[in-house]
């Protein structure tokens, strides 16, 4: 079978046509590919972005903890300190100290007071007839007991 020119020329536009076709195609696949691996690279990205992130929040969150450990001693010590210092102070001052007894020369020497390790003061306080009376807190144990044996005095 022998072809024509002109279906010769039309076989040959056609062909040119498809080979267009094929090379827009190809171009596309390529464009595709390429916008694929790009979007995979942005994702990888990210992650190691966001793991980034988490690491410094962790590392903060550390930071963050071990600054309220140290905290947390340097008031136990202060604490502990504090209540050595009242300890002393109560036992200068005749009060008795936690956990210890006192000892006592003259029962009304010490009687109707107590030292108050909070607000480092002596606070008169007694009990008439079942009723508990707490009064003031005084600088000094002879300020409280002064007070506390004029107002048993009274409510007697």
């Amino acid at each position: 079978m022998r072809l024509t020119k002109k279906q010769l020329q039309d076989l040959e536009k056609r062909n040119a046509r498809i080979e267009k076709r094929y090379e827009r195609l190809e171009k596309k696949m390529i464009e595709r590919g390429k916008k694929k691996q790009e979007t995979r690279q942005k994702k990888i990205k990210a992650k190691e972005q966001k793991k980034e992130k988490q690491i410094e929040i962790a590392a903060k969150r550390k930071e963050k903890y071990l600054a309220s450990k140290k905290t947390v001693a340097i008031v136990r010590e202060e604490k502990r300190l504090q209540k050595e210092q009242s300890k002393s102070l109560a036992i200068a001052f005749g009060g008795k100290p936690k956990n210890e007894r006192k000892l006592k020369k003259d029962p009304e020497d010490f009687k109707g007071y107590y030292f108050d390790h909070k607000r480092q003061k002596f606070r008169v306080q007694f009990r008439i007839g079942g009723k508990q009376y707490r009064l003031n807190y005084y600088n000094t144990p002879e300020e409280a007991h002064a007070v506390y044996l004029e107002e048993r005095a009274k409510r007697a």
